[in-house]
């Protein structure tokens, strides 16, 4: 990868800027789509072979140039909604505020890496068949947090990652750099958003070895990132399908392939109902490829049961709460060497009335 002084020193006598200073770095790209997608996530069609990278190069592109010219990601624009134009915002500007004392029920905080591998499945060679464990499963489902409280937000918290970096010339060693976010939205859309980058993980040994001999030197990404927003109806969190062909229709939109990705899309966004929990196990039992892996542990520590899907050189996980069926976690494996190449884990969805 070529910065500044590399490409100085290739122009040599013909650079027509010798002399002049070099500026301070910019934050880099790898980093500001980090941020960006920690704000919001945009992923690649499931299935599609992804080496380096979850998103197509031409949306984390432009993710990292909204970020790095104050364009949040998710259609926020200069701190006013998408649609208006400069000095038409009808709008109040949502505010950027300190990182503020949490006042929630805070999960315990996952300890893992420094290296990432895919889970230990109890049947990681020859799984049973996946229909009647799933559908055993959701006819016994127990309310969880968040059929049993109440207030005026929807809160959710996450961990995750949706791309692996190449930091180096020849792309041998790469990096994940982990989000964390805490989100709470209210039914008139108000919300407030606050990430932050975790430290760097490494999908192998290899990558993990090289980086501490040649580790990455800070370049200015902030550690946190308050966002909170006005009222505005467009925000305004829709009511999940109850009709099962309705459910089934959504959660089936792109093709099978797209089945783990909107699960993991819906359980990050929404308080899932449990009889809508229990209908999307029934979904998944009925969906061929769909294979029953049995008992695991996410990367929270927490025990649950896990199915997965292969497709085109990916395999698609999902680990859910055999109590409540709540999705703990979600991860897309990258075969056969094994990177994990996107992952979220589900820390804490409830209602409340306090902002953190």
């Amino acid at each position: 990868m070529f910065d500044t002084s590399s490409t100085k020193a290739l122009l040599g006598p013909a650079d027509p800027a010798r002399g002049v200073p070099i500026p301070p770095p910019h934050a880099r790209a790898v980093d500001l789509i980090a941020l960006a997608e920690a704000t919001v996530t945009i992923d690649a069609p499931s299935g599609v072979r992804r080496r380096r990278i979850l998103v197509p190069v031409a949306a984390g592109v432009a993710a990292a140039g909204l970020v790095a010219t104050g364009v949040v990601a998710g259609g926020r624009t200069g701190g006013h909604l998408s649609g208006v134009t400069a000095g038409q915002s009808t709008a109040p500007t949502p505010t950027r505020t300190a990182a503020p004392t949490p006042t929630w029920t805070a999960a315990p905080a996952p300890t893992f890496g420094p290296v990432i591998r895919p889970v230990a499945f109890e049947f990681d060679k020859q799984p049973p068949a996946t229909g009647d464990q799933l559908r055993a499963l959701a006819a016994h489902l127990a309310p969880s947090r968040c059929d049993t409280t109440t207030g005026k937000y929807t809160f959710i918290h996450t961990i995750g990652w949706n791309a692996v970096f190449d930091d180096t010339p020849d792309g041998k060693s790469q990096r994940i750099i982990p989000s964390e976010k805490w989100w709470w939205r209210a039914a008139d859309g108000s919300e407030r958003d606050r990430t932050t980058l975790l430290p760097a993980v490494y999908p192998n040994e290899e990558s993990y070895r090289y980086y501490q001999k040649h580790p990455v030197q800070p370049t200015g990404t902030p550690a946190a990132n308050v966002l909170d927003l006005p009222p505005n109806p467009d925000r305004a969190i829709l009511a999940l399908p109850t009709d099962p062909a309705e459910i089934a229709k959504k959660l089936l939109t792109g093709g099978k392939p797209f089945l783990f990705w909107n699960v993991r899309d819906w359980f990050s966004s929404h308080a899932v109902p449990l009889a809508t929990r229990a209908e999307v196990l029934r979904i998944l039992a009925n969906t061929p490829g769909v294979v029953w892996r049995g008992e695991t542990t996410d990367r929270a520590g927490r025990k649950g049961v896990a199915v997965s899907l292969d497709d085109k050189g990916a395999r698609h996980v999902l680990i859910f709460d055999p109590r409540t069926g709540e999705m703990l976690a979600w991860d897309d494996v990258e075969r056969p060497v094994d990177t994990v190449a996107g992952s979220t884990l589900l820390l804490a969805c409830e209602r409340t009335d306090k902002l953190g």
